[in-house]
């Protein structure tokens, strides 16, 4: 059994593709709507896509994120 490498909210070990997401927002009920960075696809045939989260407390650095793992998402829109 392979080991678990986690960054973040994703077992990278799993990530079979990656692509820049050009065009595309994640939705949150809030009214926010952040930027997808890339889309993931992992062994089990799932598509996540990737946003930047902002820096937090005493942190300069941000991190990315699955969107869909980031409080009070929605969906994905292509952006015209």
């Amino acid at each position: 059994m392979r080991p678990t490498i986690k960054h973040g909210d994703l077992d990278l070990t799993k990530v079979i593709g990656i692509t820049p997401a050009d065009g595309w927002a994640a939705v949150y009920t809030m009214g926010d709507n952040k930027p997808l960075l890339f889309w993931v696809l992992l062994q089990d045939g799932e598509l996540v896509g990737l946003v930047a989260e902002e820096p937090r407390g005493l942190s300069l650095i941000g991190e990315v994120r699955a969107a869909d793992k980031v409080q009070n998402f929605s969906n994905y829109l292509r952006r015209a």
